[in-house]
């Protein structure tokens, strides 16, 4: 069981409320740390590039289920589950935890993958 994150980095239409765009955070599981997705393409590779890009899209994320925390509770947030269990190797099998993520500098979980929901 687990829990998606996201943030709005291009609100919809004000008139119609067609388009926009969400990009996802990341996810919340039960028992380990939070996990972070990637995006390369825009340079979104470690916790700290989430923290900016929160903050320049109005500082709040949202999850899956329609709650909304701001930067600071969503970090509190991933900051208690850092001292949860950590993947190991044998969690993936056959070529390990290196082809689908890493930590960045700070310790945090990295998807190397998109599709990890």
């Amino acid at each position: 069981m687990g829990t998606n994150y996201y943030v709005t980095v291009e609100p919809p239409c004000p008139t119609c409320g067609r388009g926009g765009e969400d990009a996802h955070v990341g996810k919340s599981s039960a028992g380990w740390r939070f996990l972070f997705a990637s995006y390369r393409d825009r340079g979104i590779i470690s916790a700290s590039d989430w923290k900016e890009v929160i903050e320049v899209a109005g500082g709040f994320v949202h999850d899956e289920y329609g709650g909304k925390l701001s930067l600071e509770e969503f970090f509190d947030k991933v900051e208690r589950k850092q001292d949860s269990e950590h993947p190991t190797n044998e969690d993936f099998g056959p070529g390990g935890r290196e082809p689908y993520e890493y930590d960045d500098e700070e310790g945090y979980r990295i998807s190397r993958t998109f599709d990890f929901s």
